[in-house]
């Protein structure tokens, strides 16, 4: 798809929409580089629609750890972006998990209670306050979070992303426990059983 996209602009260099799915390709690649680049020149070609390209800007400086820069783009995406727009539920998560990062748990609790306004039955919401409460050693309340998202999002990745945060914080009879519910609703799941074997080590 990038070679394709590099033909197309090379028969026209002003062509955004090919830097518009370059950058989404770079993107899925975790090429964060190429892929902020990328989306940038499709913003300015109006490709794509300013708030969407600095929702995955974002993204893309968070998969880098540089935490402040994609706080400074969500908070870009969020000036834009209509209120209760649909969008901004993942912004919200976005920019809550960046700043607990930044140890401004405070403000990271409060966006979640905002993207609950927009809708409250959206599990991703409570993966990311449970996410919070683990940054803060609050064991009890992530497991409440987590079981709401599980009761919301029953589905083979919400367990998956729940056991990756556990595992990610050293909680690790927790991670094991979530990673054999995935093995066992799909033994082929990802990289489940690389990691079961790891946590039993």
């Amino acid at each position: 798809a990038i070679e394709a996209c590099d033909f197309a602009l090379a028969a026209d260099d002003q062509y955004g929409e090919a830097y518009a799915y370059k950058a989404h390709c770079f993107f899925y690649l975790n090429n964060s580089d190429d892929a902020i680049e990328n989306y940038q020149k499709a913003i300015e070609l109006k490709a794509i629609p300013p708030e969407l390209g600095y929702m995955f800007m974002g993204i893309s400086y968070g998969n880098k750890e540089e935490w402040q820069k994609a706080d400074d783009y969500y908070d870009k995406e969020i000036e834009r972006s209509e209120e209760q727009s649909i969008l901004l539920i993942d912004t919200y998560t976005s920019k809550a998990f960046a700043l607990s990062h930044l140890e401004r748990y405070e403000e990271a609790h409060e966006l979640c209670e905002k993207a609950k306004e927009i809708n409250p039955n959206e599990g991703l919401i409570y993966l990311t306050e449970g996410k919070l409460s683990l940054a803060e050693e609050l064991e009890d309340e992530a497991a409440i979070s987590f079981e709401k998202a599980i009761e919301i999002n029953p589905n083979i990745e919400m367990w998956y992303m729940i056991a990756s945060a556990y595992s990610e914080c050293d909680y690790l009879i927790e991670a094991k426990e979530y990673f054999e519910k995935v093995y066992q609703i799909n033994p082929k799941y990802e990289d489940v059983t690389e990691k079961l074997s790891v946590l039993c080590l």
